[in-house]
């Protein structure tokens, strides 16, 4: 006899459940001040967190734990040399150990992959767990994050201002240097990962029954132990022209040093030869990368009181800063071989060419002929920086009000943009050659590579009304109406039409249309002339509250199937033949956007859908606070604080199902936290 199938509880979901995120903190800071004379300070500050989180996974064997320690010190003199030049020196340590969702329980876990007859994967106990299996259209098994990355960083700070008023001019010099020590572990899919699209069959599951993949990939863990200094010196002038005109004059030169390992263990792929370098060897520097030496950072700016006036005030600033290349990058001279070994295949679009029972092979020898070896790959860039320009008109109110009118804008420049370097040409439809032989560098499988040459552009109108302390209350709400741009999110749109630049740019996925903020700070009236028993039940209460409300994030649909059989690791477009959007008002969880928008593009074609280009569902919350304050003496205060995140328990949905194959595709599945309340006592002396 056969069991009845488990009905559906939900539309297309049958296991449905609530899953938990326990955070466990331990924090305390301690600090002292001495006041060695009239024109000498020193103090010091020690500061420790110990953070462990875990997360559950309605699969089983699908938690993560992301443990987070780090203990900072610092030591700061003040040294006051005259009335008008004060210097301040000042250093630092600062120690960070993180398991970025690592699975859960690892070290305790069993050697998944060699269960299931896996060969040449993980060899780190850290990073132990079940082999990840995508099912298109269901929900994936295993430990789906897939990666391991274990980080550990010592940053050695050293700092110096200098403050000197001369006239109108108030100017300030300064400078840092950092010495930085990582220790990384670091795999991308170190347990295996196995696709199964529905290519062979038509349905994901009986592709799986059948043992024939679309796509998989699996490889070993590194460690690393790297090091590199950072420094930057700036200079500063406030010039008060006249007593309704200041200037800002500023230029800062800023150096981040590529890193260098303690062993030699990175490399880079050189795109003329197809031959890996090796840090150290054959001329090559330990850096693997060159040096970026050319960070200069103007800064301008103005404040101008219009006639004089104390209620009207007019400010503009432009300048540049510069951002430093994402830790992840830095670490991909290392993800290569013959350090660290990855292999990835992509089957046969006609035929399934992938025998599961042979993964993953013994590879020996100089590893620029290993075959299907996957590379991440960091090419010489310069430094990413953003030019950012204001202008804003405030005006002073009655009644100790203060309103604002800004505008903000921003150019980014050499961000990062992960693309496949390794993928093929569209090929003919005539044209008989496997995958692999249509590859710029067919011994490679994909090419993770970190191009620096992603833009982006902001522009937005934020209007705010403040009240200042006074009577108890302070409150603030503000309005902004913005637009952001760009042509990669640090990787979040993850889909390319495989042509640079081509469809990738729009929306950014932190682009908010419309959104409004409002907080309130009310220290309540009541008691404050009794005294006794009834002063310390009804004096002492404050309430607190931050109200927000904004528009949906954009997102976008996209196919899990390679229709243009040309290889690429990231999901692809497909045909777009209308808006996509519903009328405001008609999306519902089961059917949030037009799925009939979208369709699959034909075989070794490109999809035309592009990026970002729907609305995912607003966001509201309001939380809230209710404390009282227990004076003892006058120096010592008792607070207890009752707080309620999400008070009113909104249902904050997520974005839906964007996957074209999916059964659930404009579904909606799940939402944001829920109401959360906590009680604390606090004591400050």
């Amino acid at each position: 006899m056969v069991p009845a199938p488990t009905p559906l509880t939900d539309g297309a979901f049958n296991r449905i459940t609530t899953t938990r995120f326990t955070e466990d903190d331990t924090k305390y800071s301690v600090r002292g001040d001495w006041n060695v004379s009239e024109k000498d300070k020193i103090f010091g500050r020690f500061s420790y967190w110990n953070s462990g989180q875990l997360q559950t996974s309605v699969i089983p064997f699908n938690g993560t734990e992301s443990p987070y320690h780090t203990r900072n010190a610092v030591l700061s003199w003040t040294r006051v040399i005259s009335p008008n030049l004060v210097n301040e020196a000042r250093v630092g340590l600062n120690r960070a150990f993180l398991n970025t969702a690592t699975p859960e329980n690892a070290a305790g876990n069993p050697d998944w992959p060699t269960i299931f007859g896996l060969k040449n994967l993980n060899d780190n106990p850290l990073c132990n767990g079940p082999t990840s299996i995508s099912l298109e259209g269901y929900s994936s098994l295993g430990f789906t994050f897939q990666n391991c990355i274990i980080t550990g960083n010592n940053n050695y700070h050293f700092v110096d201002n200098l403050a000197y008023n001369r006239g109108r001019h108030s100017l300030s010099f300064g400078g840092q240097f950092v010495r930085n020590q990582y220790r990384d572990i670091a795999g991308f899919t170190p347990t295996a990962s196995l696709q199964y699209t529905g290519q062979f069959s038509g349905n994901s599951f009986a592709d799986f029954l059948l043992g024939d993949p679309f796509v998989v990939s699996g490889g070993k863990t590194g460690t690393w132990y790297r090091f590199g200094i950072d420094y930057d010196l700036y200079a500063n002038d406030n010039f008060k022209v006249t007593k309704n005109l200041t200037l800002n004059f500023g230029l800062r030169y800023q150096y981040i040093s590529p890193l260098t390992d303690k062993f030699d263990i990175q490399g880079t792929l050189d795109f003329k030869t197809g031959k890996i370098l090796v840090a150290g060897k054959n001329g090559e520097p330990r850096t693997v990368i060159q040096k970026d030496r050319n960070d200069f950072a103007p800064r301008f700016g103005f404040a101008w009181a219009p006639g004089g006036s104390q209620k009207w005030s007019v400010r503009s600033s432009y300048g540049i800063f510069y951002d430093r290349i994402p830790g992840n990058e830095l670490l991909w001279t290392g993800l290569i071989p013959p350090f660290v070994t990855g292999q990835a295949f992509v089957s046969d679009q006609k035929r399934p060419t992938i025998d599961v029972s042979s993964l993953f092979p013994t590879l020996s020898g100089d590893p620029n002929n290993f075959k299907d070896v996957f590379l991440f790959n960091l090419s010489d860039r310069r430094s990413p920086y953003v030019q950012q320009w204001t202008f804003s008109v405030q005006r002073t109110l009655g009644s100790q009000f203060f309103a604002e009118a800004a505008y903000i804008g921003s150019k980014g420049t050499k961000f990062s943009k992960r693309v496949d370097s390794n993928v093929a040409p569209l090929p003919a439809l005539d044209d008989p050659r496997p995958l692999q032989e249509r590859r710029p560098f067919p011994q490679y499988s994909f090419i993770l590579d970190d191009r620096g040459f992603s833009n982006s552009s902001y522009n937005g109108l934020l209007l705010s009304l403040r009240k200042v302390y006074s009577h108890g209350l302070i409150t603030q709400g503000s309005f902004t109406w913005s637009k952001s741009l760009d042509n990669d999110s640090y990787d979040g749109k993850a889909t390319r039409n495989y042509r640079l630049t081509d469809l990738d740019r729009g929306r950014s996925i932190h682009d908010i249309k419309f959104r409004f903020v409002y907080n309130v700070n009310y220290e309540l009236p009541f008691g404050k002339n009794l005294k006794g028993v009834p002063r310390q039940v009804i004096h002492g209460w404050e309430v607190n509250s931050i109200v927000t409300w904004q528009s949906g994030a954009p997102f976008h649909a996209y196919t899990f199937a390679d229709p243009s059989d040309t290889g690429a690791i990231f999901n692809h477009y497909p045909n777009r033949t209308c808006n996509g959007n519903l009328p405001r008002g008609q999306g519902t969880r089961e059917k949030w956007f037009d799925t009939s928008c979208f369709s699959l593009p034909a075989f070794r074609t490109y999809g035309d859908a592009g990026v970002q280009y729907l609305d995912g569902p607003g966001y509201r919350n309001v939380d809230f606070s209710l404390n009282k304050n227990f004076p003892i003496g006058e120096q010592k205060q008792i607070q207890f604080r009752s707080e309620y995140f999400n008070l009113f328990n909104f249902v904050n949905r997520n974005k839906p199902d964007g996957g074209l194959e999916s059964p659930t595709f404009g579904v909606i599945s799940g939402a944001g936290s829920a109401r959360v309340i906590q009680f604390g006592l606090k004591f400050n002396w």
